[in-house]
């Protein structure tokens, strides 16, 4: 397997330059090693350079995955045994909808 530094990426340190999303919010600098393929892919990506790439693939991958973990705790919230106010809510609504 051939492995590709990302030229752009030197070392493990904060810079204190800011994102693009927010002038508060600080960038830390890291290093990352790719398969050929996947460096390739990166390069092949619309932007302009490797880390804003990187950058922008590791932010859509979050968000993704903080919605599938909301995602899963609202199912699990459905799993649980409903307490007295909520079936107390749902008698008031079912009465409410079948009165004449």
């Amino acid at each position: 397997m051939i492995e590709q530094a990302a030229s752009d990426n030197l070392s493990d340190n904060t810079a204190a330059r800011p994102s693009d999303d927010d002038a508060d919010t600080m960038k830390t600098k890291i290093s990352a090693t790719l398969d050929s393929d996947l460096a390739n892919f990166l390069d092949d990506l619309p932007g302009a350079s490797r880390s804003d790439k990187l950058e922008r693939l590791v932010r859509d991958y979050r968000r993704v995955w903080l919605d599938l973990q909301l995602r899963r705790e609202l199912a699990a919230q459905g799993n649980l045994p409903e307490d007295a106010e909520t079936r107390a809510w749902h008698a008031v609504m079912a009465q409410a909808m079948w009165q004449p």
